[in-house]
């Protein structure tokens, strides 16, 4: 057991920031991924009321807004951009 939790230790690095939207662009970008280059019509974000309660005001990085719309959109984006 010492062993793990040194392992775990050494390897996790404290979250700074809020972590919420890279989630939300992560699911968005896998299902760009998923996609297999068709064109995406529609993203719909279904989080539960703490996901949403922290990504709705975080500014994202490079795009001046805010929003868990906006991440999902951007991690499709990002991931169809990566089939091109």
């Amino acid at each position: 057991m010492t062993d793990f939790i040194a392992l775990l230790n050494k390897k996790l690095k404290p979250a700074t920031g809020c972590t919420e939207p890279v989630a939300i662009a992560l699911a968005g970008a896998v299902a760009g991924h998923n996609n297999c280059g068709r064109e995406i019509r529609q993203v719909t974000v279904r989080a539960s009321g703490n996901i949403i309660k922290n990504a709705m005001a975080v500014m994202l990085p490079g795009a001046g807004e805010s929003g868990m719309d906006l991440a999902a959109v951007l991690g499709v984006l990002k991931r169809a951009d990566h089939h091109k």
